[in-house]
């Protein structure tokens, strides 16, 4: 029920983002890019039956699982019963593909982090190998690389390591009371 929720205000960002009602104004393409963005059993439904589908997933005082069990008895009354039950089940798929490829990629992380290790430790190199190595790493596992990135980016970041963000000068004017050690 969250990724509906989630897909819907997705939704509703994409067709309110400046210009987007603009750039599709006059091709008739509004409509059907709304369209699109609606679960497939929306567009088989009156106005009054969206609108009460959208109150039940939109709710914020009840449990997700009584929101399922108002969506399905929604459906029963809309006959688009087979169709949410559809949906449904793609929605699951997806997130179990998801959390799948998530894992997956956690697992390869280990691996990328020694990889990168040994090319910034490799001090017989010159500082164009040094980038022509991490541009190879990155090409090879670019999805390894962007999750251990922005994962090295908050760890250096986040206050743990002062004294490095003091030698990089990132917290310029703030003096620390803490050894010049890195870590």
């Amino acid at each position: 029920m969250n990724t509906i929720i989630y897909f819907i205000a997705f939704a509703g960002v994409v067709l309110s983002a400046p210009g987007s009602k603009d750039s599709l104004r006059g091709r008739g393409d509004q409509e059907s890019l709304k369209d699109a963005l609606l679960p497939p059993f929306l567009r088989n439904v009156t106005k009054e039956a969206r609108k009460e589908y959208f109150e039940i997933v939109t709710s914020q005082n009840e449990t997700i699982a009584e929101q399922k069990k108002d969506v399905l008895e929604w459906a029963k009354r809309n006959d688009v019963e087979d169709e949410v039950n559809e949906y449904n089940t793609n929605i699951t798929n997806i997130k179990q593909d998801l959390r799948k490829n998530v894992t997956e990629l956690i697992e390869r992380l280990p691996s990328a982090l020694e990889d990168f290790s040994k090319v910034m430790e490799n001090d017989d190199q010159t500082h164009a190998e040094l980038k022509k190595a991490l541009k190879d790493l990155i090409a090879e596992k670019p999805k390894e690389y962007s999750v251990l990135f922005f994962a090295l980016g908050k760890e250096i970041f986040s206050g743990h390591h002062k004294d490095l963000k003091d030698i990089m000068g990132a917290s310029k004017g703030k003096s620390s009371n803490r050894s010049q050690g890195i870590f």
